[in-house]
């Protein structure tokens, strides 16, 4: 009986899993929802629309290096549950990390 080719994880495999689950979130932009309430309660932004691009392009970058590098050596099948639980942990990070400095995420604000 022939074996199997085994796809073995790799730097560039790993980068690519995850850019492909990263991207849509960078369309997402959620630092551009980034609000706290002004004396008169109402919601206003902190960044502008190009700091919060910037800041979803610097935060995503980093993490899918990270991340790459990290799970170099990782079985293929279970790149797809650790790329889903990375991006939901740094999603929730973010927000508490956020919510210690007094801000927080504001859906109600359209630019």
């Amino acid at each position: 009986m022939k074996p199997e080719p085994e796809i073995k994880g790799g730097f560039a495999t790993a980068l690519a899993a995850f850019g492909l689950y990263a991207i849509p979130i960078l369309f997402i932009s959620p630092y551009q929802y980034l609000a706290n309430k002004n004396t008169f309660g109402r919601w206003q932004h902190i960044l502008s629309p190009a700091q919060a691009t910037t800041l979803d392009i610097l935060q995503w970058s980093v993490i899918a290096v990270v991340f790459a590098w990290g799970t170099r050596r990782v079985k293929f099948g279970l790149l797809l549950p650790l790329t889903l639980a990375v991006i939901t942990l740094t999603l929730v990070a973010t927000h508490l990390v956020v919510r210690v400095f007094g801000l927080s995420f504001y859906l109600g604000l359209w630019r």
